[in-house]
């Protein structure tokens, strides 16, 4: 077989929620090489500023790495609840705030954090199952209430990509 009459070509996609890389690598014809790159829009994804919320080091680590594992950059660690308020100046677009912690507990740290900017996205993870505990969570303006067990990261994958989506429809009405 003729070298110069084989085609090939690799593609590398990272689908990263809307957004694209593709490296397109391909021999042609008699042996040009074509290198393109094409690059999508990264849509809201690296501009996101995310604050993580937990008194468990452990939960807090494997959430970090997990959400930069699917693109995002900008997250923030606190191990309690008025770290958290201290830093809230740094303007959090969303926040992943543990319910069960020492000292300020997850309610008293959303209370405070809806008080210093209603518009910020906080998302109540706790351990506890209890309906009623998911619904005072909601009386106090959760986006959503995610229960800790072996797929966090995924349902944390899917807040964030439903907070995209709303960004995005909103960005264009405004």
């Amino acid at each position: 077989m003729d070298f110069f009459s084989n085609k090939w070509k690799i593609v590398i996609s990272f689908n990263l929620q809307s957004a694209y890389l593709e490296w397109v690598k391909y021999w042609h014809g008699y042996g040009l090489a074509v290198n393109k790159l094409i690059m999508m829009e990264v849509a809201n994804k690296n501009i996101i500023k995310i604050f993580l919320v937990d008194d468990d080091v452990f939960c807090l680590n494997l959430y970090k790495q997990g959400i930069k594992n699917l693109g995002y950059l900008d997250i923030t660690i606190f191990e309690d609840g008025q770290s958290c308020i201290d830093n809230l100046s740094q303007k959090p677009d969303v926040i992943f705030l543990d319910q069960n912690m020492d000292g300020l507990n997850g309610f008293e740290v959303l209370k405070r954090i809806k008080s210093f900017d209603p518009n910020i996205y906080i998302i109540m993870v706790s351990a506890q199952e209890d309906i009623k505990t998911a619904l005072s969570s909601f009386k106090y303006r959760v986006f959503d209430y995610i229960v800790k067990g072996d797929d966090e990261i995924n349902k944390m994958k899917n807040v964030l990509i439903r907070i995209n989506e709303i960004k995005t429809i909103l960005k264009k009405r405004s």
